[in-house]
């Protein structure tokens, strides 16, 4: 184990290094700030400007790095962690159809230049975008993996611990190609197809019967409560698997361990944080969000001391999470083909009515 943390040297004095780092959360700060004074077009596009900026300026200096520094261009080392470790049931599959739950947002159906469209021109665009969509979806979930593994590295990183064989990458650059990872939006069919199925559900609940609208309004301000608590929900399921990585696979070392024990202390306040919030959403039944969670994770309240075993107690929690969000998506989806149906037969009578007038 000694022979493991010996690798760990770093090539340059912590005084210059201190400065650099302290240099880079100034030049992120500014840019934020000024990000923020922005449309979102030109804020994005300067946030990527500055990231890409970092990214070549990082690859210039491991350039002229010494070559005994540890130098790294992938992190296939890393990446052998996932061997043994336990199964991800983090990502449950999820039908093909329903929007992404990251991206899918119900408010979006009210702005522009959404909320002007008709209902043939979204499922006309829907139908337009099928293919290109679904190409996005996987270049992105490919690009989220890799996410993914940059974050557990830096994760180690940050912490002192080097990856497998004692190698030590550069940092910096790591930190760059995660921030432009994080910054990307993707591409611009994703956005428009989440915004589309917004309209698609809207539509069909202002064309629902009278007696059934003001449930299915009911269950559309529900969801839209529950996509508010979606991004932390998101953040703790990325954080529970970079502890599992961490913590139950044969591959780690005590090191990387006490990294996982970090990791979960962080998780345990987010998750406190974020149940206090989900307190707030009531369920169908009248039952809080929180409660109802709570119920699906029954160990969860008993384990008090350890953090790691806190989080693994919790596993149950995004699966469920998932799954009552999915419930609700697959309820509107399914009140939309209804009512295009019948407008569609309407649509096939009238013009069957005029043809024999």
């Amino acid at each position: 184990m000694a022979a493991y943390g010996q690798h760990w040297q770093a090539p340059r004095s912590s005084g210059r290094g201190i400065g650099l780092a302290f240099g880079l959360l100034a030049l992120v700060a500014g840019v934020a700030v000024l990000a923020a004074s922005l449309s979102p077009g030109w804020g994005t596009a300067l946030t990527l400007a500055v990231a890409t900026l970092l990214v070549l300026a990082s690859w210039r200096r491991r350039g002229h790095a010494e070559q005994g520094a540890g130098r790294w261009s992938d992190l296939e080392l890393l990446e052998a962690l996932e061997d043994g470790a336990p199964g991800d049931g983090i990502l449950t599959a999820r039908a093909h159809h329903l929007p992404e739950l990251e991206r899918f947002d119900p408010q979006a159906a009210d702005r522009q230049p959404w909320r002007e469209l008709e209902w043939t021109d979204v499922l006309q665009r829907l139908r337009s975008q099928s293919d290109a969509w679904r190409q996005a979806r996987s270049l992105q979930a490919r690009r989220r993996q890799r996410l993914r593994h940059l974050e557990l590295a830096i994760g180690l990183l940050e912490n002192g611990v080097p990856l497998a064989g004692g190698l030590v990458p550069d940092l910096a650059a790591l930190r760059a190609e995660a921030f432009l990872l994080q910054a990307d939006p993707g591409q611009p069919v994703l956005v428009e197809v989440a915004a589309l199925q917004a309209c698609r559900m809207r539509l069909a609940i202002a064309a629902a019967e009278p007696a059934r609208r003001p449930a299915l309004q009911a269950q559309w301000a529900r969801l839209g409560t529950l996509f508010a608590l979606m991004p932390t929900a998101v953040s703790l399921r990325e954080q529970a698997w970079r502890v599992q990585r961490l913590a139950w696979n044969p591959r780690a070392d005590l090191d990387q361990v006490d990294v996982a024990y970090a990791l979960a202390g962080e998780y345990r306040q987010l998750l406190r944080d974020w149940l206090l919030a989900a307190a707030g959403a009531t369920l169908a039944d009248g039952s809080t969000l929180d409660e109802w969670l709570l119920a699906q994770c029954p160990v969860l309240c008993r384990n008090g001391g350890d953090d790691i075993a806190q989080v693994e107690a919790a596993q149950p929690l995004w699966p469920a999470f998932q799954r009552l969000v999915d419930e609700l998506l697959s309820l509107l989806l399914g009140e939309a083909e209804q009512v295009e149906r019948q407008a569609a037969l309407a649509s096939q009578r009238a013009t069957a009515h005029s043809s024999v007038e």
